[in-house]
C-alpha cells in the first residue's frame, strides 16, 4: 500500500512533522493534488498560509485580493451565496416581479431556501403561518410594495372572484 493512502502516516507527515504538501508529494513521487485529495478524504485539517508561517507584505496581500476578486468576477457561475461578488443579502426579484428572501428554515421555503417576502411580512403581521388556502393580494397592484398596509390576506376563492370583478369593472369602464 502507498504511504500517502495511510491516514496515520499522512497525518504524521503533514501535521506532526509540519511538512508541506509539496514535500510529501515529492517524497512519494506523486503530484501535490493527489496529497491534497487524500488529506481531504481523511478529514485532516488543511493549514492556512498564516498557520504555515508564510509572511506577506501588505502590497502582496492586496495583489492577491485583487487577483481573487478578478477570478470571482470571471467565474461568477462557480461562486454562489455570500461569496458571490453580486450578493445582495439574500434577496432577489423574480421574473414575475415578486421579491424573494433567503430563509431556509421557513416551512414554505423553496429548494434553494427562498420564500416570497410578502408572505413572510403577512405572517409576521398575523402572528402565525399562513394556511394552505390563504393568499396575499397587493392592494395597489404593485408586487414590489410589501408594506403590511398594502397586503390583504384572503382565501384563494375570494382572491379569484376579486380579480374577476376587477377585470369586469375595467372592461365596462374602457369598452362600455
Amino acid at each position: 500500500m502507498k504511504n500517502y493512502k495511510n491516514r496515520d502516516w499522512l497525518y504524521k507527515k503533514y501535521i506532526t512533522e509540519d511538512m508541506y504538501m509539496r514535500e510529501i508529494a515529492d517524497l512519494c513521487g506523486i503530484t501535490t493534488n493527489t496529497i491534497k485529495y487524500w488529506i481531504r478524504k481523511f478529514n485532516i485539517p488543511i493549514r492556512t498560509m498564516k498557520a504555515i508561517g508564510v509572511k506577506m507584505s501588505e502590497e502582496t496581500r492586496k495583489k492577491i485580493g485583487q487577483a481573487v476578486s478578478k477570478w470571482m468576477k470571471q467565474n461568477k457561475h462557480l461562486v454562489s451565496g455570500e461569496r458571490h461578488y453580486n450578493w445582495k443579502g439574500g434577496r432577489y426579484r423574480t421574473s414575475d416581479r415578486y421579491i424573494r428572501v433567503l430563509l431556509p428554515e421557513h416551512p414554505h421555503a423553496d429548494v434553494n431556501g427562498y420564500v416570497l417576502a410578502h408572505r413572510v411580512i403577512a405572517e409576521s403581521a398575523l402572528g402565525r403561518p399562513l394556511k394552505r388556502n390563504e393568499v396575499i393580494h397587493h392592494i395597489n397592484g404593485d408586487k414590489l410594495d410589501n408594506r403590511h398596509e398594502n397586503l390583504l390576506i384572503c382565501t384563494m376563492k375570494y382572491h379569484q372572484s376579486f380579480h374577476h370583478k376587477m377585470s369586469l369593472l375595467y372592461m365596462q369602464e374602457h369598452f362600455g
